[in-house]
């Protein structure tokens, strides 16, 4: 490395004492995760200068929808000519994959040097920080050294502290609220507005008009901006309207009023989609007419539903493949769980499958043993099917819940009369039913955890 490049990255403060090579920055936060904590994330705060303010953010969160609500929220914030910069949780492969600038994951070489500049920081000041807060910090840094307009946050976690609340977003997008528990549920949506700022614009897509109002009023309580749900303009391409309808239209809603409050005071992009000049009152004159005339016809709202990709990886991704199609999904809660089957069905009726088979691996607590099955015989009712459970086998060491007790699942799918194999890991169970694929309209259906998506990844390569 030249002398000069070498002087820049110590006045940066990339380099100290000890460099960690990529692979040694890996096993640091693969051993580092634990609870997270205000204390923290605002001494990490403080000593890289109120960095969790330098960039303009919006925080989404929910039980279920935010990867898609960020999908559409990022590709309505590009087309505003905004560059957008998103920090996503959990990785199915690598870190690089929780950080990306227009859609462009992390490069190695800058995930190393943020992440040697965050851990030789915090042990130069004693911080005894987590992974969650080290990752959250080189997010933010990333997104200053990258200077974007506007960064999406993820918010992982619900029910206990989460470093990316540090920030003070302009908008807080609420997806869906599926907690059975109302106690707990009413816990929840109260911690939103725990260190929530005044003025800042809440909306939500949930589909419950009680949980609607709810929200609604805490949010007035807290002096801040309810923001009411709309309905989009225009439909997606089926069958992704009924799989991802309300979280575009969250997406729609939140890119809205970012343009028309953060961004009022800059000029009109002359191409925006969701931003307009202030309308002439009375009749438009003939000039006016024949210029929209000549407005091009991909420079419309309805254009980009129709035409915006509706791809995103491991969520209800479709893999053709010679003797079999391949879907994969992260449906981990019941909500998610209805919509992926939901999805199956819709594809089912525009293209018949010849034998439908599931793959489960999930972890405690997160799939109720009686209310899956019941789910699933409703399902196998109208699309035969055959039903293989396993449990995890990475070690991943973000999410702290145990694996499920397959024998809860065994006893409920017993007494429903559904015939389940079960195997004691994902390669096994693969293996398996991979030999029962023997035709293209074969449907094989990987789902119940990021876990088992990773373990489906790691076979592959």
């Amino acid at each position: 490395m030249p002398h000069s490049e070498l002087q820049k990255q110590r006045k940066q403060g990339y380099l100290d004492q000890h460099q960690l090579h990529y692979d040694e920055i890996v096993s640091y936060l693969d051993n580092n995760w634990k609870t997270s904590t205000a204390k923290n994330m605002q001494q990490i705060n403080a000593v890289f200068s109120n960095i969790a303010h330098k960039t303009p953010t919006i925080t989404i969160t929910g039980t279920s929808g935010k990867s898609t609500t960020i999908h559409y929220l990022t590709e309505l914030l590009k087309t505003e000519n905004l560059t957008v910069g998103v920090f996503s949780s959990p990785h199915f492969n690598t870190y690089n994959e929780r950080f990306s600038y227009n859609n462009n994951l992390i490069c190695q070489e800058t995930f190393t040097k943020l992440a040697n500049k965050v851990i030789n920081t915090i042990k130069k000041d004693n911080i005894n920080a987590s992974t969650h807060e080290i990752l959250t910090t080189m997010a933010l840094l990333y997104f200053q050294e990258k200077k974007v307009d506007v960064a999406i946050l993820e918010q992982q976690h619900l029910d206990e502290y989460d470093p990316t609340t540090i920030c003070a977003p302009t908008i807080i997008g609420i997806t869906r609220i599926v907690i059975t528990d109302e106690i707990k549920r009413n816990e929840v949506i109260k911690s939103f507005f725990k260190d929530i700022k005044p003025q800042t614009y809440v909306t939500s897509g949930d589909q419950s008009k009680i949980l609607l109002h709810k929200i609604a009023t805490l949010t007035e309580e807290s002096a801040c901006q309810w923001i009411m749900p709309i309905r989009k303009l225009a439909p997606l391409p089926y069958p992704y309207e009924q799989l991802h309808g309300r979280c575009a239209a969250l997406a729609e809603r939140i890119a809205q009023t970012y343009i028309e409050t953060a961004l009022k005071h800059q000029p009109v992009n002359k191409n925006s989609l969701l931003r307009t000049s202030k309308k002439q009152r009375g009749r438009p004159r003939l000039t006016a007419k024949q210029q929209l005339l000549k407005q091009p016809t991909n420079n419309t709202i309805e254009y980009f539903w129709n035409h915006v990709s509706t791809s995103i990886p491991n969520r209800f991704q479709i893999i053709k493949q010679k003797q079999s199609t391949v879907l994969l999904d992260t449906a981990h809660n019941i909500d998610a769980l209805q919509n992926l089957l939901l999805g199956i069905r819709l594809l089912n009726y525009q293209q018949p499958f010849k034998n439908i088979f599931f793959i489960v691996s999930a972890y405690n607590n997160e799939l109720n043993p009686h209310e899956f099955i019941k789910t699933i015989r409703y399902f196998f009712k109208k699309n035969p099917g055959t039903l293989t459970l396993c449990l995890p086998t990475t070690d991943n060491l973000s999410i702290k819940t145990s694996s499920w007790n397959i024998d809860k699942f065994l006893t409920s799918a017993h007494h429903a009369k559904i015939k389940v194999t079960t195997y004691e890991n994902f390669q096994v169970a693969f293996h398996s039913v991979s030999k029962q694929l023997h035709d293209p309209q074969d449907l094989l259906v990987i789902t119940g955890s990021h876990t088992i998506i990773s373990e489906y990844w790691n076979q592959k390569n």
